[in-house]
């Protein structure tokens, strides 16, 4: 009996331990290569006011915990290993249902298809129930407490330790960054050779442009250091009330060089609702002319991917923010600025406008409120 029992104890231990093995994999390239984009869909969507960034900590932190619990801790911990499978199984059959053609669970290292991961998943789940647990592992020994606490402790830590995502370029070795001043001008980054587009220009000067009308960069001159992603969220981040320039976008292009006075569009060229937008402003132009800013929002698809095909009438040249770090947000954007303030910001999501604006719509009667 008692070598039944410590038979069923190993294979319960093996069980758990590979299952930890393959959460940790996830996790490790999620927390040294991850940006919120790469979370799956229905993570994204839940809680949608939290903050995108603090998503992607709390996943991995999450994660981290499980696994240092499935290693040190296998008695108890084959429960929190078990549960985190079957959340992960439960997103993957919402990608399935989505028609997804990749998971994120390795971020953007690994592209993987979500049935070939529920495959995986479901596997190790039923591996861990088949040898269960919660009798072969009663009163197994695991680590010392003091050691379980203190790696969990670490576990739990690592994200806002090692994920690197400060919202603005900053010099090599300086330790800080501002998000209310803007790319030095004539910078190029550390990580690619892209800078927020008109730098370099002076203020009432005329941006260099490329043949597509995008703005260019100047000559290189100092490096900057670029973080791994950027959130721009124009409501959750109080932009409404704020001069542009005092705005996480400001960080990332001279804005002294656009009209004060105009609507700024954030866009992407893969974005399908930037499309229809697009195309209805493009319609409203003769009868409703106002001066767009559009300002692209790089996504590394634009060539293979892009759907957008038609622009309205705007101010040249379109801004297109900095290569070399990850955008996270959703588009298209609206901004309206008067006097350089922004007054009103929207998103079109390709809901009904009377449903989408007033939601989102700030007055200024709010501002600073």
């Amino acid at each position: 009996m008692n070598s039944q029992s410590a038979s069923s104890s190993k294979y319960a231990r093996l069980a758990v331990g590979l299952a930890s093995l393959w959460i940790l994999v996830g996790a490790g390239f999620k927390l040294l290569a991850g940006t919120p984009n790469d979370l799956p869909v229905p993570v994204r969507q839940f809680f949608a006011d939290v903050d995108p960034g603090v998503k992607l900590h709390l996943a991995v932190a999450i994660e981290l915990a499980v696994v240092t619990l499935g290693f040190l801790a296998p008695a108890f911990g084959w429960f929190w290993v078990s549960g985190c499978l079957a959340v992960f199984v439960a997103v993957l059959l919402k990608l399935l249902s989505m028609s997804a053609d990749e998971c994120g669970c390795f971020g953007t290292a690994i592209k993987v298809h979500p049935g070939l991961m529920l495959g995986i998943d479901s596997a190790m789940l039923l591996a861990i129930a088949a040898t269960r647990p919660w009798r072969s592992l009663r009163g197994a020994k695991g680590a010392p407490l003091p050691l379980v606490l203190v790696v969990l402790a670490l576990a739990v830590a690592a994200p806002w330790l090692v994920i690197d995502a400060d919202g603005a370029p900053r010099r090599p070795g300086s330790g800080s960054s501002s998000t209310s001043t803007a790319i030095p001008r004539g910078a190029t980054a550390t990580s690619g050779p892209n800078v927020a587009p008109g730098a370099g220009a002076t203020q009432g000067e005329t941006p260099k442009t490329s043949e597509t009308g995008v703005a260019a960069p100047n000559e290189p001159t100092p490096a900057v250091e670029l973080p791994r992603y950027v959130v721009l969220s124009p409501l959750k981040q109080k932009w409404v009330g704020k001069r542009v320039g005092d705005t996480e976008l400001g960080a990332w292009m001279d804005v002294d060089l656009y009209p004060p006075d105009s609507e700024w569009i954030l866009f992407r060229y893969t974005c399908d609702h930037c499309r229809e937008h697009f195309l209805k402003l493009d319609s409203e132009f003769a009868t409703n002319p106002k001066p767009y800013v559009l300002v692209h929002i790089p996504d590394g698809n634009d060539e293979t991917h892009k759907v957008v095909d038609t622009l309205p009438p705007h101010v040249e040249p379109i801004v297109e923010l900095t290569r070399g770090t990850e955008w996270v947000g959703e588009t298209p954007w609206t901004l309206e600025l008067e006097g350089g303030v922004v007054k009103r910001a929207y998103l079109d999501d390709g809901e009904k406008e009377d449903s989408a604006k007033p939601k989102d719509d700030v007055k200024p009667a709010d501002e600073g409120k």
